[in-house]
């Protein structure tokens, strides 16, 4: 009996969507229940679409962020957690928005190439921005805790997403080693 690795799962999952006959292969190949197997490879599938659409919907809410900070610096900068007195001049908040729109951008266009990698690798290093987002908004004196929560949900949605999306999809080498005929 083989190892369930998660890159097995993802390559079979991926062929099972091309090939509903492999249900039965699969069953025979790993000697486990077919129900079990369904299980196993409608959970891969499903989470996949989830972290798609997760990050397409981050994407956009991060597009609606930089507009914000483009079009109502104020606005936006009492919801991330800081406040400036500027004097009206709101070049911070103009780098913030143009950052945010560009990020969010980058992840719609990612999803909508069906680029998984470059997705998840993208999700995974942009982990730094919340991360170092909520550390500068706890290092201010006047912030706690409910300051910080949306840039730790940003982290917690960054990091599960990046995870799922990068090691789902198998090299093209382990996925012809894997084909099952």
């Amino acid at each position: 009996m083989l190892v369930l690795s998660h890159n097995r799962l993802a390559a079979f999952a991926k062929e099972f969507q091309r090939n509903p006959d492999l249900l039965t292969q699969v069953h025979q190949y790993w000697l486990l229940p077919e129900e079990l197997c369904v299980l196993i490879l409608n959970y891969i599938i499903m989470t996949t679409k989830i972290s798609y659409a997760i990050a397409f919907l981050t994407g956009l809410g991060l597009i609606f962020l930089g507009a914000r900070f483009l079009l109502s610096p104020e606005v936006a900068e009492a919801g991330f957690g800081l406040h400036f007195n500027e004097h009206g001049d709101y070049s911070f908040h103009y780098m913030k928005g143009i950052r945010d729109i560009v990020s969010g951008l980058l992840m719609c266009v990612f999803v909508l190439m069906n680029e998984r990698r470059a997705l998840g690798i993208t999700l995974l290093t942009g982990t730094l921005i919340p991360v170092t987002d909520m550390l500068i908004v706890l290092s201010k004196s006047y912030n706690s805790l409910p300051q910080a929560v949306p840039h730790i949900i940003a982290i917690v949605i960054c990091l599960v997403s990046g995870i799922i999306l990068l090691f789902t999809k198998p090299s093209k080498k382990f996925y012809e080693n894997t084909r099952i005929s």
